[in-house]
Formats: C-alpha cells, sequence, structure tokens
C-alpha cells in the first residue's frame, strides 16, 4: 500500500538573493505536456507523475501565478511568484515563453526513400529546420543503408561540424556517434579502437562498404525492419533536439546498437583515439581551416 501524500505544506520562503529583485520576471510558460488540476479542497497539483508533480496550495496568490503561466502573461513579482517558482524549478516544470531558437539541420541520406521519414520527422520539430546546404547546418545528419564509407565524414570533421552517425547495417541500427570534433570521439576514433583487438578491422570495413553498394545476389532487400528505422530516426531527431538546447545527446560519443530482433540497444560509449586526427583542425584558426589538406584527418587515423 502507497504511503498518502502529506501534501505541500506552506510555501517556503524564496532563497535569498543579493540585492533588489523588483526587477522584471524572464517570461516563463508550464512545460509541455504538464496540467494544472484540483487536488482535493485546499491544493492544486500541476503534472501527474509522482516523480515530477508539483502540489500546492489553493490560495488566490498560487492560483494567479499558475493562470499566468498557463497563459503566457507577464509574472506579478512578489514572494508568492517567487515560492511557487522554486517549487516548479525543481520538478522541471518551467520553460522559457518564447519559441526555441531554430537549428538548421542538414540531411545526408543514403536512403531508397532519400531520407523522407527523417525529413518529416525534422520538420515536425519547432526547434528544428531543414537545410539543403550542410556547410550551412548547425548540425548534419548523415544516414546510411550499410556501412559507411568514412570518406563521407572527413570534411564534416575538418570543417569542426556537429554531426550525427545512422546506419543500418546487418539487419540492424546502430545510432551514433554524435560526433562534435575535438570534444568527442568520431567515427573514425571507434575503428583506430577496434584496430587495437582486430588489426584487420579497417580493411575487412573498407571492403563491407563496397560490397554495399551491389545488390545481394538474391536480390533480398536490405532494410528489413521499417519500425525499426522509424524508431532510430525518431531517436536521432531527439538527439538532435537536445544537442539544439544545450544539453547531451544519448549518442554523445556512443554509438547504440539495436541488433535483429532486440528491444533494447547495445551502449558502446567510446573516447577520443589519441592517434585519430579529428581533433587537430579544431585547434586552428577559423580562417585557416578552409586550407586543411582534404587528407589531412585520413593520415591521423591507425589503418591497416
Amino acid at each position: 500500500m502507497t504511503a498518502r501524500d502529506p501534501g505541500p505544506g506552506p510555501l517556503p520562503s524564496p532563497a535569498p538573493t543579493p540585492g533588489p529583485t523588483s526587477g522584471p520576471l524572464p517570461a516563463l510558460a508550464l512545460a509541455p505536456g504538464l496540467r494544472v488540476v484540483r487536488r482535493g479542497r485546499s491544493q492544486l497539483q500541476v503534472g501527474l507523475d509522482p516523480d515530477r508533480r508539483v502540489v500546492l496550495p489553493r490560495t488566490p496568490g498560487v492560483q494567479d501565478v499558475l493562470r499566468r503561466l498557463a497563459e503566457r502573461r507577464p509574472l506579478a513579482p512578489g514572494p508568492t511568484t517567487e515560492r511557487v517558482l522554486e517549487r516548479l524549478r525543481e520538478r522541471d516544470c518551467l520553460r522559457p515563453a518564447a519559441s526555441p531558437a531554430v537549428a538548421e539541420v542538414a540531411l545526408l541520406a543514403d536512403l531508397p526513400d532519400g531520407g523522407r521519414l527523417l525529413d518529416d520527422l525534422v520538420a515536425g520539430s519547432a526547434s528544428l529546420r531543414v537545410t539543403a546546404w550542410p556547410h550551412e547546418a548547425d548540425v548534419v545528419v548523415v544516414v546510411a543503408a550499410g556501412e559507411l564509407d568514412r570518406a563521407v565524414l572527413d570534411p564534416l570533421v575538418r570543417a569542426s561540424r556537429p554531426h550525427l552517425v545512422l546506419r543500418l547495417l546487418d539487419g540492424g541500427a546502430v545510432l551514433g556517434p554524435f560526433v562534435d570534433p575535438g570534444r568527442t570521439a568520431c567515427l573514425r576514433c571507434v575503428d583506430a579502437h577496434r584496430t587495437l583487438a582486430d588489426p584487420d578491422h579497417p580493411a575487412v570495413t573498407d571492403r563491407y562498404v563496397e560490397a554495399g553498394t551491389r545488390p545481394r545476389p538474391d536480390a533480398a532487400d536490405d532494410l528489413v525492419d521499417r519500425p525499426l528505422l522509424a524508431l532510430v530516426s525518431a531517436w536521432a531527431v531527439r538527439d538532435v533536439v537536445a544537442h539544439a538546447a544545450g544539453r547531451e545527446p544519448s549518442s554523445w560519443s556512443t554509438e547504440r546498437w539495436w541488433h535483429p530482433g532486440s528491444t533494447e540497444p547495445e551502449v558502446r560509449p567510446w573516447s577520443r583515439h589519441p592517434a585519430c586526427g579529428c581533433a587537430w583542425s579544431a585547434t586552428w584558426p577559423e580562417e585557416l581551416r578552409d586550407d586543411v589538406p582534404a587528407d589531412t584527418h585520413r593520415s591521423g587515423t591507425m589503418e591497416a
């Protein structure tokens, strides 16, 4: 039997802040999905999840604050407002009222449908916009049906362009790594780590890339699991949204492998490899990056 929620009690006094607090309050709103409902006769509840809900006294002052948040109207400064906002912030129930900044996303998709699903998912996000110009994008999503030719990613690394890799491989899917050049592992870092345990890895990977450019003798479709494609595509967009909002994506320097028939991904975090050149150009002045030789990134990796 679950213990009864004892209720909020009186609102705590706000933490003291130095200097005057009579200036304008930031424009805030309740986080998406939240509702305010009555709880008993004397309380109000924001949200339903027990780990996130906020229970507040049902007083005129509290009701006014919640109504202003729900309607995205300016807040009236005062002790009650500060205390309500403090409780809501503790449970991540507030968001800026202004529309989020829009990040531009370029899609490089080697798929039969040209990545239409990803296009639709990005278009459905209020904080993302598709651009056809990778060199102007805030993030580039690179999708490959099969193993990916690393040379596709080299220009992005040399330009210090954040990018997320999604591969549909061996009947499953691999999301990641999300690469922020100079800060995270890139795909060549992953290769360098694997080469330590398997010296044949680079040569076999190159052959696998080449083999994937030809249909199989039985003409079987490589994209056998469409629901999995939808799942990992949506996951990729959520990671891009997280990056655009200043949060760490789940695939940050990490691969998530969905094997055929699995319900949960296998998570493989990676560190930057000291023999990889992915960080070299990140330390160069901006005006010199366009002059980086085309093979600079490749020359820093371990290849058989």
